[in-house]
């Protein structure tokens, strides 16, 4: 069980997980909306200027943004 309150917001973001058996994860974040965005950039261009992988695959984003234009093309569809 995961669960991730607010949902939809940057800001006061609270994570609780509970993972068969394992330790119980309870992480607030400090961090004012929206902080990860320019490390997550910073880490890109380290990662193109030093010829590196980075931490998150491209695929995981491709898969993403695929499933999401699925979501929005049966939203306009009617019958």
């Amino acid at each position: 069980m995961m669960h991730v309150e607010p949902a939809f917001g940057y800001d006061g973001l609270h994570l609780t997980a509970n993972i068969n058996g394992e330790p119980r994860i309870d992480e607030p974040n400090p961090e004012k909306d929206p902080a990860q965005f320019p490390r997550e950039a910073d880490h890109l261009a380290d990662c193109i200027l030093e010829n590196k992988e980075p931490k998150s695959a491209g695929e995981e984003g491709l898969k993403d943004m695929k499933l999401m234009m699925e979501i929005y093309k049966s939203c306009g569809r009617r019958g």
